[in-house]
């Protein structure tokens, strides 16, 4: 795989992520804006951000190479580039994933405290379903994002397993034995 290939690699997934960022984050705002009284103006202007994302997402997409062009040097354009064997590089995406959604769901985290135990000090907290559902999530995804960051190791062993499955060592259509 040649550094170029590499990074149109790395393009592909950033589009995979931009597109689940944006279908997540821009429905949020979306409910948001179309709640307020008068949002005739701020949908527009919402729907303008959604298109311009998405063309983006699109644009990336189509053409990750071109991309990779202008990012690298023309000499290191077309050097191979040595991978490691594919059991560190999938330790490094569960990794990866795991920090992700510890980027997710910290803050959240952190924004159900604020606004469920220091915003409402003063007064009777009474917590509606939606919030303990949202704490819940945080949690839960809190839970997952240490167990790929820590626990890789025993996800990759899944992961193999799952590959090994209805297979019979022997056959040619049988993957690697781990």
């Amino acid at each position: 795989m040649t550094c170029k290939q590499f990074v149109a690699l790395g393009v592909r997934l950033f589009c995979v992520w931009l597109a689940i960022y944006i279908m997540t984050g821009m429905v949020s705002l979306w409910v948001a804006v179309s709640q307020q009284p008068h949002h005739g103006n701020a949908a527009t202007v919402v729907l303008a951000i959604i298109t311009v994302f998405a063309l983006i997402v699109v644009l990336l997409w189509l053409f990750p190479l071109t991309v990779a062009r202008k990012l690298l040097p023309r000499s290191a354009q077309d050097q191979l580039v040595a991978l490691p064997p594919h059991e560190q590089i999938e330790r490094a995406g569960f990794c990866l994933m795991g920090l992700w959604l510890l980027t997710h769901a910290v803050p959240g985290l952190a924004f159900d405290v604020v606004v469920n135990r220091l915003y409402h000090a003063d007064s009777t907290l009474e917590l509606r379903p939606q919030d303990y559902a949202a704490v819940a999530e945080h949690l839960v995804e809190l839970a997952l994002a240490l167990w790929l960051l820590f626990g890789a190791r025993g996800l990759r062993g899944l992961l193999a397993w799952a590959r090994s499955a209805g297979s019979t060592p022997g056959r040619a259509d049988s993957g690697p034995q781990e």
